[in-house]
């Protein structure tokens, strides 16, 4: 699903990249960077200088500390282009990513200022722009420099990490967190081009859906256009005479189904909306609990039906049941009325530079969270609202997604100008994922919620003794609150009601408890990995685990190549944990002897994969060495390299460190348990071109005998 017109033109080419205060660059830098370097369209400076040779790799050692200069400069994009007069009514510059605090000028001319990384911005340029030769600037403040500006001009709102990141609408991780580099620069990270249409364009597109109870799906398309206009209105009389009607024409096809209806955008009026009913609508699922049919949907709107829209729905409801019961209260997810289980990951960003984050990266994640039998994707809050080629995929898989909107653990101002920012920004996210099935819950922000009441100093440092006291006797400076329980929940009911939505993850729903509970709504689990061992995780029965981890080891491949380039680590040892229970009598389920039994499960259906639960912890546990364990043996195939891996005795956790052989290598399987007498062969794409036996090393195929040894 892509939201670009058809009549817009990319400006990819052309473009240099200058330093404004070059004196905070490296002396040696400083010449090059006020003369320009190329720069890429869309794109970031720290890729640009990584480009040019003029910096080493911001992930290899200490680059990211002594590369922080880089967000201390003021950078300037120019664009050099022709531009000729196609006859159009308007020329409209669209920027679909700033990222961030930019001044945008046209052969000299000033066109606007932006402040938001989480938004696209439309400007009317005619009569800026010159036949023939133009150039564009595009220069963007210190995000640093703003963020500390703006945090004495406000004054101190709480936060995580050094920066004050919640006083720029930037993605917040670009500041660095626990688990990225900080790199804080500046960009157009998203396209930037010139939009020449007539007549009508289209505003806003959003197909809304619903199934009645007889299984009839309802499709609400509503529309919003913009007309280009005839010039100055010259009296009150002319108010309306330049909004004529506007015919809109609706299009749905899909499993032998093609409906069309036509409406208009009536004199005087921006939007309508147009509704199609399509009987025995094939019903949208999440993976594992049925298919996952999508609908074309197109929009056309003119006289000449000139403007166009295209995308898919699918055809589903669903709800949460958040009422209490005997344990406290509920986060169940509910799908065309069935109580979904779901299962996943969070999702930070793919790349800590987002302009480089490609369509194959989106396709890698997703057929990853499809392969460890995901359903469910959580769209972090202190990241970024993703291409729209991430959420085709989630349609298309069937992965549910969770989405926060980007407010995470900090205090944030509510100011006319931030409030501005955050409710535009809100806005046309909330209109651009509308039509996506995969798209479950809207989240309000990340630990906000239990920030504010938990966290140390956040009440401290938002104190306020000379506002009026509230109910409670004390003045406070406004936190945030306004967004998570006004701002977004009114947004949603007018924009897409369809979705479920919460003000902060960890919730619970009911008012005067802890915010971070297990037995009510949902949970964050993160002494383990802080502060205790991942046993802890036995103290928690929480209804909704929505974050919660544990910090793995990076891969081979990533320890002892340009990443970490004066460090090596000689061994890695790793070990990963499931979910449906069923009650077992008392004589399967006591341990006579825990390090020398198992439990296993085996379905007679193949109705999911075969369960072992070990009795012991690994290194109390009796297994047999390496060596006495099982056999391997590996040959060649057409892409790679197969290993066949045979059990003499009980063999936990077998994994196979492909990169350690070559960094690009994939193996099909991973964490294998095998019995005695078992076999499995690992699936390996490698081009490795030495022994097929290297893969079968004692150093390469791994398991939990390896402490055995």
């Amino acid at each position: 699903m892509t939201h670009t017109p058809s009549t817009f033109a990319p400006l990819h080419s052309g473009w240099t990249l200058t330093a404004m205060n070059p004196e905070v660059a490296p002396a040696e830098l400083r010449d090059q960077l006020v003369a320009g370097i190329p720069a890429t369209v869309p794109g970031e400076a720290t890729l640009d200088l990584l480009n040019a040779g003029l910096i080493d790799d911001p992930f290899d050692g200490d680059n990211e500390t002594k590369q922080q200069w880089i967000g201390d400069i003021d950078w300037r994009f120019t664009c050099r282009f022709d531009w000729h007069d196609d006859g159009a009514d308007r020329h409209d510059l669209v920027v679909y990513g700033l990222d961030t605090v930019a001044t945008i000028e046209l052969n000299g001319d000033p066109v606007a200022q932006t402040e938001n990384c989480h938004r696209s911005y439309r400007f009317d340029i005619n009569g800026l722009l010159h036949d023939g030769a133009n150039e564009l600037t595009v220069t963007f403040m210190s995000p640093v420099r703003y963020s500390d500006q703006a945090e004495q001009r406000r004054g101190y709102y709480p936060h995580t990490e050094h920066h004050a990141f919640n006083q720029i609408r930037k993605p917040s991780y670009t500041f660095g967190w626990d688990w990225g580099i900080d790199v804080a620069n500046a960009g157009i990270w998203r396209e930037i081009g010139i939009d020449s249409w007539s007549g009508v364009r289209l505003a806003e597109v959003r197909p809304l859906v619903d199934v009645s109870a007889d299984g009839t799906g309802i499709l609400n398309v509503h529309v919003v256009v913009e007309r280009a206009g005839k010039g100055r209105v010259m009296s009150p009389m002319d108010a309306h005479s330049q909004q004529k009607p506007v015919p809109v024409h609706v299009t749905l096809e899909g499993y032998g189904t093609m409906l069309e209806a036509d409406g208009s955008v009536g004199q005087g009026r921006n939007e309508t909306t147009i509704t199609i009913a399509v009987p025995e609508a094939k019903l949208w699922w999440p993976i594992g609990y049925g298919d996952q049919p999508l609908y074309a949907v197109s929009v056309t709107a003119g006289a000449d039906l000139q403007a166009a829209w295209s995308g898919r729905i699918g055809f589903r409801t669903t709800h949460v049941d958040t009422r209490a019961d005997e344990v406290g209260r509920p986060f169940q997810i509910y799908v065309n009325d069935v109580p979904v289980h779901a299962h996943g990951y969070n999702w930070i960003p793919d790349d800590a530079f987002i302009s480089r984050i490609s369509k194959r990266d989106y396709e890698r994640g997703i057929r990853d969270l499809v392969e460890a039998n995901a359903n469910m994707v959580r769209i972090w809050g202190g990241g970024i609202y993703e291409d729209d080629v991430f959420y085709d995929l989630c349609d298309e898989h069937g992965i549910m997604v969770w989405h926060d909107f980007m407010l995470a653990c900090a205090a944030y101002p509510e100011d006319a100008e931030t409030k501005e920012e955050v409710e535009a920004e809100a806005r046309e996210q909330i209109i651009r994922l509308s039509p996506h099935p995969s798209l479950i819950v809207w989240n309000g922000s990340n630990e906000n919620y239990v920030a504010y009441a938990e966290w140390g100093g956040y009440k401290q440092a938002l104190r306020d003794d000379d506002r009026k006291p509230n109910d409670y006797g004390y003045g406070e400076k406004p936190w945030g609150d306004y967004y998570y329980s006004e701002l977004f929940p009114q947004l949603l009911a007018d924009l897409d009601p369809t979705h479920v939505y919460l003000p902060s993850s960890p919730m619970s729903f009911t008012r005067f408890t802890n915010a971070n509970w297990d037995t009510d709504g949902t949970m964050h689990i993160w002494d383990a990995w802080n502060r205790a061992d991942y046993t802890v995780y036995a103290d928690y029965t929480p209804r909704f685990a929505d974050e919660f981890g544990y910090q793995a080891p990076p891969a081979w491949s990533t320890l002892v190549g340009a990443v970490l380039a004066t460090q090596r680590i000689d061994d890695v040892t790793i070990g990963a944990p499931g979910h449906r229970g069923f009650p077992l009598d008392e004589s399967v389920a006591t341990f006579g002897d825990p390090a020398n039994e198992l439990i296993v499960a085996t379905p007679s259906d193949d109705a999911f994969p075969r369960v072992i639960l070990n009795g012991a912890e690994i290194i109390d546990q009796r297994l047999a060495a390496p060596a006495d364990a099982f056999s391997a043996t590996a040959g060649r195939t057409a892409d790679g390299v197969e290993l066949t891996v045979t059990a003499r005795g009980y063999v936990r956790d077998l994994f196979c460190m492909v990169d350690k052989v070559d960094p690009a290598a994939r193996v099909d399987e991973g964490m294998v348990s095998l019995l005695p007498g078992e076999t499995v062969t690992l699936h390996i794409t490698t081009s490795h071109t030495g022994d097929p036996a290297d893969f079968a090393e004692a150093n390469v195929l791994r398991t939990a005998n390896d402490l055995k040894r």
